[in-house]
């Protein structure tokens, strides 16, 4: 369901009665057919259809980030309602909607360049923050297990994806299947596989100084751990600009995660052998995500990015070199 601007807008109004917000001044910063999200100077009210999420689903986030934000983990923070409701739910374009409230985030560094420019201490701080956040959701299994979030070969994208892609994208859709088959294979002992973020990139973090505050959990799934740094180095190596560069900066990537992350973490040789493949994973969510945005026109037209994708995803070699980085990561596991 696409939501209509003014309808939005006016929700504000019904918004405030049950929380201590000021309802002026707002700016939509995210518009899609699943969440809409307003911003003001310190807060952060999101709207999610019902038709994207149940209350139970935005109920076991808000979980999840409870105990993150309990346990001193660097996540956003849950303004609750004035009854005390960490969300409501309201009536928008005719649908239930589901509201929750966040303070922003602070940020001291807005542009991703000069997060780079920063990279050794702030690199650090993000393995920190991310451990930190897959540490606590282990150590909480028992309590975040069962919870009503669905596992990663259930989502959308990958369930459906012989809906969403057309008929000749077949060799496509083989790909994912073989895919998919391969890393149901692996074990999901709690250290390694549990409800995971699914996004931690740095478009999904503030920088404030040098701390790393994490948000949008709308996405979080059963996965195993990994896949939050799979996402992180196929997104930002996407940025590079030939398979050298794309090659360098994954074995540099590799080479400070193991020093930071697992010096708190264990990590599983037996799960990180299989970290490309996960990569491969999001590369083909990424591009079957497109047909999705496309059959509910929240894009209009094929991208220049996409095509690319798809020529990685046809031949991985153009993107990095898989020889290579495996034999790092060999050696990684050997010295660790």
């Amino acid at each position: 369901m696409i939501y209509e601007e003014w309808d939005a807008l006016k929700s504000l109004n019904e918004i405030s009665e049950h929380y201590d917000i000021n309802n002026e001044n707002w700016i939509s910063i995210l518009w899609n057919n699943e969440n809409l999200v307003f911003e003001a100077s310190n807060q952060i009210v999101r709207l999610s259809s019902s038709t994207h999420r149940s209350k139970s689903e935005i109920d076991w986030e808000m979980k999840l980030l409870n105990i993150l934000w309990n346990t001193k983990c660097s996540v956003v923070e849950i303004i609750l309602s004035r009854d005390g409701k960490s969300n409501i739910e309201i009536e928008l374009s005719w649908n239930p909607t589901h509201v929750v409230v966040f303070k922003k985030a602070p940020w001291s560094i807005k542009n991703l360049e000069d997060f780079w420019d920063q990279e050794v201490c702030l690199t650090q701080e993000w393995w920190r923050s991310m451990w930190e956040i897959h540490r606590n959701t282990a150590q909480n299994f028992e309590i975040l297990h069962s919870l009503e979030r669905l596992k990663w070969d259930e989502e959308t994208i990958i369930a459906s994806a012989n809906k969403l892609l057309p008929s000749e994208e077949w060799e496509i859709l083989n790909g994912l299947t073989l895919l998919v088959n391969e890393i149901k294979t692996l074990p999901t002992w709690p250290n390694d596989f549990g409800l995971v973020h699914t996004d931690m990139r740095p478009r999904n973090f503030h920088v404030d100084g040098s701390d790393i505050i994490h948000f949008d959990f709308d996405d979080i799934c059963y996965h195993w751990y990994i896949y939050d740094i799979a996402v992180s180095l196929l997104h930002e190596a996407e940025a590079k600009n030939s398979t050298i560069e794309r090659t360098q900066f994954i074995i540099d990537f590799l080479q400070n995660f193991m020093k930071w992350y697992s010096e708190a973490n264990t990590i599983n040789p037996e799960i990180f052998i299989h970290i490309i493949d996960f990569m491969k994973l999001r590369l083909y969510y990424a591009y079957i995500d497109y047909y999705k945005r496309l059959a509910i026109k929240w894009v209009n037209s094929w991208s220049e990015k996409m095509l690319i994708r798809k020529w990685y995803i046809q031949d991985f070699e153009t993107f990095i070199d898989t020889d290579m980085i495996q034999k790092e990561i060999f050696s990684l596991i050997k010295i660790n």
